[in-house]
């Protein structure tokens, strides 16, 4: 199993059954690529979609070849190009009914159901999506089962929850993103009200 941030896929590596690749993390989009030797997976396409696509074929990956988007939560850095993409290429999305609402996407190639504690399977991985907690009405993490073992995948956290430690206590390779930071908040250009919801 491979994780990475962008760059070219080694020969080395190619001959590994899983790569995750981070193609955007933060408020300016997120987005990441989780490929097997079956099938390929976008976990949330927060950047627009010609960067998106511009990002997956650096990777050496053709955007034809997605074959499903999941997304964590509906906030715009983490759905951003979903839309568009899943349109342009025929990829369903695969979501909560929870965040689908708070999203109020309508204009999708094919919606998919996630349902929290239970796992959805996509060719040789398996999502178990549950929830965590952020400011979206609903948020979801996932425990990734792959041929080269389990990966652990939540952004935003806030807060570490007992759910999240037995979730990924044994998995091989883990993606948390955090954007918490109590001093940094105290200080930061955000207006009051906002400070107070982060």
């Amino acid at each position: 199993m491979t994780c990475r941030a962008l760059g070219v896929v080694t020969e080395e590596e190619s001959a590994i059954a899983v790569h995750l690749t981070v193609l955007g993390s933060g408020s300016g989009g997120n987005a990441t690529l989780v490929a097997s030797s079956e099938t390929r997976v976008l976990i949330d396409v927060g950047l627009s979609y010609r960067e998106v696509c511009r990002r997956l074929k650096q990777v050496g990956v053709d955007p034809a070849g997605i074959g499903s988007i999941v997304i964590t939560h509906a906030h715009g850095d983490h759905t951003r190009g979903a839309r568009l993409f899943s349109r342009r290429h025929a990829v369903p999305i695969y979501t909560t009914e929870t965040i689908r609402a708070e999203w109020g996407a309508a204009d999708v190639s094919e919606w998919r159901m996630l349902t929290p504690n239970r796992y959805v399977t996509l060719e040789d991985l398996r999502f178990y999506p549950f929830t965590v907690p952020h400011d979206a009405r609903q948020t979801v993490a996932f425990q990734i089962e792959t041929l080269s073992g389990t990966v652990g995948f939540a952004t935003d956290i806030g807060e570490i929850t007992a759910e999240l430690i037995e979730r990924f206590r044994d998995c091989r390779v883990l993606v948390l993103e955090s954007n918490h930071a109590t001093e940094l908040l105290r200080v930061s250009p955000y207006a009051a009200s906002t400070r107070a919801r982060i």
